[in-house]
């Protein structure tokens, strides 16, 4: 009776070891499982993140408005997604002011372009809504560096040869008054050629009719609580004095608003509906220019690295633009870290070797 006894002592003994090594190997398996969930999480938010259409947030600006996205140009909470980026070439000549649509621009470029007078290279979005958009002029070859890295719909009534060359050469999605003109009209009441006229209504049109609905745009970053470093410098008016004395821009900062407000030839700037422009964000981006016609045409350096200046909340502080590519956006930096922006929109003025400026 003693032997069979220790038999089942020993086999009870086995037992307990046989279920401990069970339950061991079974918690260890929950552990690397569980491991392994919290990895693939984070690897799958840091593919959220660097998916384009996105922006880097933080986590108070989604707790503000519920189910919002933010906008693919200015980092604005908004709650349906971004539409598809439209650049329009928009005349500043004597004879086309007021533009018209040209305060409701998310993104503004003013360029020299021939005879001392600027352009503008105004970026829209497909969701706005904006009875006129103009006067639309002719297109450049350094507007299409800054169009092509945001996929964007590039809206404009023909241009230099070398542009309408790259157009089809980089493959630009692209609307020319030219050979469109149902998708523009001409406004009696303006001079030719500065009277073509187009809207949001029209330019969505097309983007239906050649089934245009998402672009592959990568946005800057945007932090909603950003302030300006402690090396800027306070700025509460910028001027950039381009070659026509028409064409002198002051920006004066508005502390209530938070905003710089326009002014354009010793003036408030406002466009046809009477809405005075401003802008959250104004960049000077120095670039290198030189005449190649007879018709003072200019090539940019619109590609590779220069001075900027950043300005915003009163500010001022000193940087650098680099865009390494035509299809690689611009970025710009300070002390060699990227820029975070303060949501909102944006005028970047391109000023040449001519164009002197100061804040």
């Amino acid at each position: 009776m003693k032997i069979k006894t220790d038999k089942i002592l020993s086999f009870k003994k086995m037992l307990w070891s046989l279920v401990i090594v069970v339950a061991t190997i079974i918690l260890f398996g929950l552990i690397i499982f569980f491991l392994n969930l919290n990895a693939k999480d984070k690897d799958l938010q840091n593919l959220k993140i660097n998916l384009p259409l996105k922006n880097n947030f933080t986590d108070q600006q989604a707790e503000t408005c519920d189910n919002c996205l933010p906008d693919i140009l200015t980092g604005e909470l908004k709650p349906e997604a971004s539409g598809y980026p439209l650049a329009v070439i928009v005349d500043n000549h004597l004879d086309a002011r007021p533009a018209l649509g040209l305060s409701q621009a998310k993104l503004v470029y003013e360029v020299p372009v021939e005879g001392g007078i600027t352009r503008y290279l105004a970026i829209f979005s497909s969701d706005q809504e904006i009875e006129a958009i103009g006067p639309v002029r002719s297109a450049r070859p350094y507007f299409i560096d800054w169009v092509e890295p945001l996929s964007a719909l590039f809206v404009h009534c023909g241009g230099s040869p070398e542009a309408l060359v790259d157009i089809i050469q980089k493959d630009i999605i692209d609307l020319n008054e030219f050979y469109n003109a149902d998708y523009f009209w001409r406004d009696s009441s303006r001079p030719a050629p500065h009277n073509v006229i187009t809207s949001s209504d029209k330019l969505s049109a097309y983007l239906e009719k050649n089934n245009l609905s998402k672009a592959s745009l990568i946005s800057w970053q945007f932090k909603a609580d950003i302030s300006p470093s402690k090396q800027a410098k306070e700025a509460l008016e910028i001027n950039i004095d381009y070659i026509a004395d028409s064409h002198e821009v002051l920006w004066l900062y508005d502390q209530k608003t938070g905003k710089y407000i326009r002014n354009l030839a010793g003036e408030k700037h406002e466009d046809a509906s009477g809405q005075i422009i401003s802008a959250k964000t104004v960049i000077i981006k120095e670039v290198n220019s030189e005449v190649v016609d007879e018709k003072l045409r200019l090539k940019i350096d619109s590609q590779g690295e220069d001075k900027a200046v950043i300005c915003f909340l009163g500010k001022c502080e000193e940087g650098s633009w680099k865009q390494t590519s035509a299809s690689a956006r611009e970025r710009y930096y300070v002390n060699g870290e990227e820029v975070v922006f303060l949501p909102g929109n944006f005028w970047i003025e391109v000023v040449d070797q001519e164009v002197s400026y100061s804040y």
